[in-house]
């Protein structure tokens, strides 16, 4: 059995070829302030869900692996401040994560065309209180 690294939650996505991936940051926990910026951390999106984690395998024991089905999400916010701009993503049992990236154009049609439903409204990404 191979070494799966640091799993921060988990969710069985079926399919395994991946529709597309992108790098960026990751902030993650209750207050928001444990994070890895760009480009430790890649988001790969399958059909039935997404996949946060390291962007490298040597990265398994320092990023987390965050996975979670299109079902069980409950939200998809667009957060802003500045320049910096990301995606948070809540489920249903409360846990979220944000994906930090400069390029969200191509990750919010490519989540639209899986058939996950964005938040229109962007709020304004709090450093402290990130579900605010």
């Amino acid at each position: 059995m191979a070494f799966r690294g640091w799993v921060s939650r988990d969710a069985a996505i079926a399919t395994s070829e991946p529709v597309a991936t992108y790098r960026g940051g990751m902030r993650l926990g209750f207050t928001g302030i444990a994070s890895w910026s760009y480009p430790l951390v890649r988001l790969t999106l399958y059909n039935d869900g997404l996949e946060i984690g390291p962007a490298a395998p040597f990265l398994k024991l320092v990023v987390p692996l965050w996975r979670a089905l299109f079902q069980e999400i409950d939200c998809i916010t667009m957060l802003t401040r500045g320049r910096a701009r990301g995606l948070r993503f809540t489920t249903r049992d409360g846990a979220f994560v944000i994906f930090g990236t400069f390029r969200t154009d191509p990750l919010i049609q490519a989540l639209n065309q899986l058939g996950a439903r964005i938040d229109p409204v962007p709020k304004r990404f709090r450093y402290f209180k990130p579900l605010a």
